[in-house]
């Protein structure tokens, strides 16, 4: 079982997606990573891209964002999500879309303080996601961008105006973080 590891709703309990089709964040490395980010945040907005239950963009929202917008093309996802938003009462913070993830990144028009992006493991198309998200210039400067990979996975350090500037593992997964180019968190 998923919970919310801190903040306004830590401990809270979340429903999670058939497991054949998702691969949840563990709590520990939700903990890492959050741990990584900066423990609390003051406002701002996220998208949590392949969002599967919702738990990492809830997880922000628990730590003080002010809005979460979850992408996923599944809709039994966008299902349990919208399940997690109302037991915990964020869905006037939130919005779920059912969409194909190139589709959204191509249309959206809003700058994000927070991208993650946890595609399935076997993900080809990374390079891409990194390329569409600095191209319709969707991170905010002073933003992080958080991409979830198996712990073997290389990304490229640069791309665009998006610079690598920490890796951390955990388990067999690896969180990359970019932001602008010369920043650091």
């Amino acid at each position: 079982m998923l919970r919310v590891v801190s903040g306004k709703w830590k401990g809270r309990k979340l429903a999670e997606v058939d497991r054949v089709m998702t691969r949840p964040t563990t709590d520990r490395n939700k903990e890492t990573l959050f741990n990584v980010l900066g423990q609390y945040f003051h406002g701002g907005s996220a998208l949590d891209l392949f969002a599967g239950s919702g738990s990492l963009g809830i997880e922000a929202v628990s730590r003080g964002m002010d809005r979460a917008f979850f992408v996923d093309s599944s809709i039994d996802a966008c299902r349990t999500i919208r399940g997690n938003l109302t037991m915990l009462g964020a869905n006037d913070q939130c919005q779920v879309v059912n969409q194909d993830w190139k589709v959204y990144l191509g249309r959206i028009e809003i700058q994000f303080d927070l991208i993650i992006a946890d595609p399935p493991y076997a993900f080809a198309d990374i390079d891409l996601i990194l390329n569409l998200i600095d191209e319709q210039m969707l991170l905010k400067p002073g933003g992080a961008l958080v991409v979830e990979t198996h712990k073997v996975a290389l990304l490229p350090n640069k791309v665009g105006k998006l610079e690598k500037i920490r890796e951390v593992i955990s388990g067999i997964a690896k969180f990359t973080i970019y932001n602008h180019e010369g920043e650091s968190l």
